[in-house]
């Protein structure tokens, strides 16, 4: 079954916030529904809140692989990997794609210049800028584009799209996602990156859809229900 993300590899990077695992464990439950057995990278070991190793415990009731920091999910927080990454990165094909948790900004980025080489060497891929327009560090088209160009070359990628996620957590409405989408279509057209699709609480997508308005270019936002797995430490 094709898929808004039929690739081998998946690298999802962006901005602290953005909501880069909520969308890699979205991707994960939507590739598990099209038939594929996806696996995971988490190569956050700058930031450890809001990790896709946090999320182990779900990610094994999904029979999804994981691999990530080696002492993720327990109490000692060391920069330290799983062995065995750059051989899922090798392994990766349409039947067993790999989703790749990159850790935000520049700096979370550098990991993953480590495993560039693997990388590069998949032919189906695809590396996707994730941007949260309401988050005060990406809420404008320069900005957008300087933390592009600092996490390509931190982790030495090349972006092949963007993914709107405009969120405010559990405040996140319609609204929110609405007003995001102009500024989107900036940051694609200055980038010279498509749309690969804008994420939409599940809930949200009727409201959502009634208030499209098509881009001037014609072209039509590709929508992608997730839902919230992802939590604060206090809920």
């Amino acid at each position: 079954m094709h898929t808004l993300f039929s690739h081998a590899l998946i690298t999802i990077a962006g901005h602290y916030g953005a909501g880069k695992t909520n969308l890699a464990l979205n991707i994960a439950r939507n590739l598990l529904c099209a038939k594929a057995h996806p696996r995971i990278i988490d190569l956050d070991i700058v930031n450890p809140y809001f990790r896709t190793s946090d999320n182990r415990t779900l990610l094994d009731s999904w029979g999804v692989e994981l691999k990530g920091p080696a002492f993720g999910g327990s109490n000692l927080d060391a920069p330290a990997l799983d062995a065995g990454i750059d051989t899922l990165i090798a392994q990766a094909s349409h039947e067993s794609p790999v989703i790749i948790d990159v850790g935000g900004d520049a700096e979370g980025s550098r990991t993953l210049a480590r495993f560039a080489p693997d990388c590069a060497a998949v032919a189906d891929k695809l590396t996707l800028a994730v941007i949260n327009t309401c988050r005060p560090e990406t809420a404008s088209v320069d900005q957008n584009l300087e933390l592009l160009a600092h996490i390509e070359r931190s982790g030495r990628i090349h972006f092949t799209a963007l993914v709107g996620n405009s969120h405010l957590i559990e405040y996140t409405d319609a609204a929110v996602i609405l007003k995001s989408l102009s500024l989107l279509w900036e940051v694609s057209a200055a980038a010279g990156l498509p749309i690969q699709c804008v994420c939409v609480p599940r809930a949200l997508l009727p409201e959502v859809e009634r208030g499209l308005v098509a881009h001037d270019s014609g072209e039509k936002l590709r929508l992608f229900p997730v839902e919230r797995y992802v939590k604060t430490p206090w809920e």
